[in-house]
């Protein structure tokens, strides 16, 4: 599994930016260079699964409280 594909599985470039508040080209960088190290450390229930079987797209009522 590669970065790509988690991004697409959780729902593409747009969805994790709005929804974890990242800028949407730095989603989109990270889609060549691969997710940044922080946000894998912040998030690893979205960015670390086990396998991409574990991946669901993102909805609001996943989403982490501020």
């Amino acid at each position: 599994m590669n970065d790509k594909q988690i991004i697409e599985k959780l729902g593409g470039v747009s969805a994790i930016a709005k929804f974890l508040g990242y800028e949407y080209q730095a989603v989109w960088h990270w889609k060549t260079r691969g997710i940044a190290a922080s946000a894998k450390v912040k998030f690893p229930q979205y960015f670390m699964p086990k396998s991409l079987d574990d991946i669901k797209p993102l909805t609001e009522a996943d989403k982490p409280k501020a």
